[in-house]
């Protein structure tokens, strides 16, 4: 194997012994190679970009962009209202540019009074600290989720004389939801909350909420029970759909392990909920063998004198006294009376109950279950264990239907093959990439080693004589004789003979060096030149 030293020199050799065409087309080619190779890997290894912050206003985008510059961090512009920065350098960059008050979201906020403006009127400073706070409101309500931004327009009126004939404080906000979002009731309520408790003697049935594409998110007529009996009907759809979500997750985690897997059952359950609020109250009166005393008062007189004592009936009256036993002794009288009042009463049992709503008035639930023939399934043990799951009552009008029937599955392996798919062309362009680079390397060094290898003497046998030999002039050698030219030189040549013989000797011993140096690099190339010249 030749040395690094010897392999160079071949490679000079050969790059003399080319002629300018060939170097041109191997400069060009090598060049290209490169570019096409540098362009690659830069392709390959440049930075995935993600979005910073889009849908900014040019104020925004403006100060983003400069605080980028200023920290020396790369991006991209996507239009007027999308900037784009490093994947990996997305969220440090959103920290950071949100401790400094990035992006403001286009809006003024009470960062308006940082520099003292002196010389204002009332009636600016009023407009201004009016911009600040509908600027602030928006801030935060664009903060909370599902929604992209927001506008907040408050109207105060003026202070009036006459508290009758002040007008009340109205507000109307506008949300921009993100897509696909909705928002739920109780995110709008509290939208409401939020601007009324924000503004001095603004009442939530004053404030009205809106989306971008008009649609009425509260009832902002002035009446806020119907407010809330809206944002409460809203609160009971949500409350059916949670119960029957549960109930239906509550089943289908039992049916599963019984049928061996996922995919084999499907549960439906829709409920039917009672929320009304009642509250009872009930009282009863019961009397039994046993009078409950409500009250006894007892009065006793006695007497003691000459006279006959009074007299009356013994005995209870009407209304419960005793009269009293008289004893009598001559000339002298005694007198003794005991009363007692006894007040009775039947027996009261109050009742009161408050019964709260969601009660469930009606259940019904389907099952579905799949049949493919590949092991017995028996309604009726499916049909006991879902029953005792969700709580059936025949009494109540409960309905439970449980049906085994064979699945279409192939829409299921349609999508397991598309992901697959998916999968395996992702995996194709990372590994594409860099088979690529691979092949265009592999491709230069075979381009190359190709172009080296035509470095070696090729073609007829007289293209292997040195350039020497047929650029010599053969004129004024003829004037020299073989002998002379071995002799070399005599004192009768003249000095114009001796200086071509000299001349011609040089070149004799070069043609020799030559011969040489091609006879060790390229043996079988000489032989076969000799051969040819020994056969003519």
């Amino acid at each position: 194997m030749a040395s690094p030293a010897e392999a160079i020199q071949k490679v000079q050799v050969g790059w003399q012994k080319l002629n300018v065409n060939q170097k041109t087309i191997i400069i060009t080619t090598v060049i290209a190679f490169l570019v096409a190779l540098g362009t690659l890997i830069y392709w390959i290894s440049r930075p995935t970009y993600s979005v910073l912050f889009s849908n900014l206003s040019p104020e925004d985008a403006s100060a983003i962009v400069s605080k980028l510059q200023e920290k020396k961090i790369p991006y991209q512009l996507n239009g007027t209202s999308i900037i784009e920065v490093p994947s990996d350098q997305v969220y440090e960059t959103r920290i950071e540019l949100a401790g400094q008050g990035l992006p403001q979201g286009g809006t003024v906020g009470f960062e308006i009074f940082d520099q003292n403006n002196f010389g204002l009127s009332d009636f600016t400073q009023k407009v201004d600290y009016q911009r600040a706070l509908e600027g602030e409101l928006e801030r935060t309500i664009s903060q909370i989720n599902g929604i992209e931004g927001a506008r907040v327009h408050i109207v105060t009126p003026e202070p009036s004389l006459y508290s009758n004939k002040e007008n009340p404080a109205t507000a109307a906000v506008v949300i921009k939801p993100k897509a696909g979002v909705q928002l739920a009731g109780n995110q709008v309520q509290a939208i409401v909350n939020l601007v009324s408790k924000s503004v001095e003697g603004l009442k939530p049935e004053n404030i009205t909420v809106v989306d971008t594409n008009g649609n009425v998110l509260n009832e902002g007529n002035g009446n806020s029970n119907l407010a809330m009996q809206g944002a409460y009907t809203k609160t009971q759809l949500e409350a059916k759909e949670a119960y029957e979500n549960s109930l239906e997750k509550s089943i289908q985690s039992m049916l599963d392990p019984v049928l061996g897997g996922q995919n084999n059952a499907v549960v439906r359950v829709s409920a039917d909920l009672d929320f009304t609020s009642k509250e009872t109250q009930t009282n009863k009166v019961e009397q039994g063998n046993n009078p409950v005393i409500v009250s006894q008062q007892d009065e006793k007189v006695s007497y003691k004198g000459l006279g006959s004592p009074p007299g009356g009936i013994a005995g209870v009256n009407s209304q419960g006294s005793t009269y009293p036993q008289v004893s009598t002794v001559t000339g002298n009288s005694e007198y003794k009376s005991t009363k007692r009042t006894t007040n009775y009463d039947s027996t009261k049992i109050s009742e009161h109950e408050i019964k709260p709503p969601g009660e469930v008035k009606k259940l019904s639930v389907a099952v579905v279950v799949n049949n493919d023939g590949s092991k017995p399934i028996r309604d009726q043990t499916i049909k006991s264990l879902v029953s005792a799951a969700a709580g059936i009552d025949k009494s109540r009008g409960d309905v439970l239907s449980v049906s085994s029937v064979p699945f279409d599955t192939s829409w299921a392996k349609k999508e397991e093959n598309a992901i697959a798919d998916a999968q395996r062309k992702e995996a194709y362009a990372n590994y594409g990439k860099y088979a690529v680079v691979l092949i265009m390397l592999a491709a230069g060094i075979f381009f190359l080693y190709r172009m080296t290898s035509s470095f070696k003497l090729s073609g007829r046998p007289d293209e292997f004589i040195p350039r020497s030999f047929s650029t010599y002039p053969i004129a004024k050698v003829e004037e020299i004789t073989p002998e002379e030219l071995e002799t070399g030189l005599s004192d009768d040549m003249s000095p114009e003979k001796k200086r071509e013989l000299m001349v011609l000797q040089k070149k004799r011993q070069r043609q020799r060096e030559e011969i040489q140096g091609l006879a060790k690099e390229r043996p079988g190339d000489v032989a076969q030149l000799l051969r040819v010249w020994l056969n003519t």
